[in-house]
């Protein structure tokens, strides 16, 4: 069970559980500090929606709004304090921290088919994306296809798959690595090569001082 989200009038973390269904814990001046406690049934809705495709409009209609007030409710919404914070919430739970994103990095920079190969009685390998061990490594995988080896049935009416085949292309770990390296720092500052010339000024046309306000002016 996780711990509550509250905060106390010390400012220190809560060390209740939460209860079930919600962040906060049974204490009701805990339960009001979650941004949504405040929200209609409606504006909750709203804030899921917008949270999903950023359309005012749209998020209106899909939580229950008129159709035809929909563009003002939604701007009307987005003004109010208590939506705002809503959707901060709810965007920090679904956002991805630094830390994270190294994670996720660093996963693929270690990713290998091992996960998903399966070794058959006549030594071949096979493509297994059905065990748990392969399920849990399912972020590695960059692309998939999939291939059904079909025979017509006796009556040539209907298809049968006899087999089917599995091809998969993981996130490439050279690429994860570079981008970790780079996080970290651990190569050299790219070295730019700047070529800067003197130009010179032509006496014959006149104190570059006026050729400059000229410019600068339009004459």
């Amino acid at each position: 069970m996780s711990k509550c989200k509250a905060h106390t009038k010390s400012g220190k973390s809560c060390k209740s559980s939460a209860i079930k269904g919600s962040e906060y814990c049974h204490i009701k001046a805990h339960q009001q500090q979650d941004p949504e406690a405040g929200l209609t049934d409606k504006q909750k809705r709203f804030v899921e929606e917008y949270c999903i495709d950023y359309n005012a409009t749209r998020s209106a209609i899909s939580a229950g709004y008129s159709k035809k007030t929909a563009s003002e409710q939604g701007y009307q919404l987005l003004q109010k304090t208590s939506v705002q914070d809503a959707i901060k919430k709810r965007m920090d739970e679904l956002s991805m921290s630094a830390e994270e994103a190294v994670k996720r990095l660093a996963d693929m920079g270690r990713g290998s088919f091992e996960s998903f190969m399966e070794v058959q009685q006549d030594g071949t390998l096979k493509i297994d994306l059905s065990n748990p061990e392969a399920r849990k490594q399912f972020h590695l995988i960059k692309k998939i296809k999939q291939k059904d080896v079909v025979r017509k049935s006796h009556s040539g009416d209907d298809e049968v798959v006899t087999d089917r085949v599995f091809e998969i292309e993981l996130h490439d770990s050279k690429d994860a690595i570079d981008k970790i390296l780079k996080v970290w720092g651990k190569y050299a500052p790219e070295k730019l090569d700047v070529n800067m010339k003197t130009a010179e000024w032509d006496p014959e046309k006149g104190d570059p001082r006026d050729y400059v306000q000229g410019k600068i002016t339009g004459g």
